[in-house]
């Protein structure tokens, strides 16, 4: 039973930990930086928002085909 858990939840674990790490840093670090590159911040408001759904729409793809 331990052996079941080490092997299933410890991968996806660690997974999720390092989504977590990589939002924060794009959102800590990157999303600034482009907005001070950008005068007008539309094309990075547009960038961010069609990321988003892009994502959003990969997910419920994902599940659709399970």
């Amino acid at each position: 039973m331990l052996l079941l858990f080490v092997l299933l939840c410890v991968p996806c674990s660690i997974m999720a930990v390092v989504a977590g790490v990589m939002t924060g840093i794009a959102i800590q670090e990157l999303l600034p930086r482009a907005l001070a590159c950008d005068p007008t911040k539309r094309y990075t408001t547009v960038g961010v928002f069609s990321g988003m759904a892009i994502m959003a729409f990969s997910l419920v793809l994902l599940s659709l085909w399970e």
